[in-house]
């Protein structure tokens, strides 16, 4: 099951969307959600356009899977156990509701400053 997923703008890396499991709350205030959360954003600071546009990426007991498109990079934590092929599934699955529902809006879309 995805642990944490984040889609961002791969030009920029401006974050669009992030979504934690609730059930990984208790683990994220422990800390070790919050260190692959940080590692989430290293990887996601490395992906550009000439990155592959799918990839896994291990992280100890998890790892990252990755699909780019459309200059959106979809981004997910698993646990080893969950199997990969779901992950990709579930990110294509993503970018399809995502790419139809706010496609012409990404390269709109600005940073706020605070």
């Amino acid at each position: 099951m995805p642990l944490l997923t984040v889609i961002s703008r791969v030009s920029d890396g401006l974050p669009l969307a992030e979504s934690m499991d609730e059930d990984d709350a208790a683990a994220a205030a422990s800390g070790e959600l919050g260190t692959l959360h940080s590692q989430a954003k290293q990887v996601l600071r490395r992906i550009g356009a000439e990155s592959p546009p799918c990839l896994a990426i291990e992280a100890g007991a998890h790892y990252f899977v990755y699909l780019v498109q459309n200059n959106v990079c979809y981004l997910t934590l698993c646990d080893k156990s969950y199997p990969k092929k779901l992950a990709f599934n579930f990110l294509g699955e993503l970018q399809q509701e995502f790419d139809g529902s706010y496609g012409t809006e990404v390269e709109k879309m600005q940073r706020y400053h605070f």
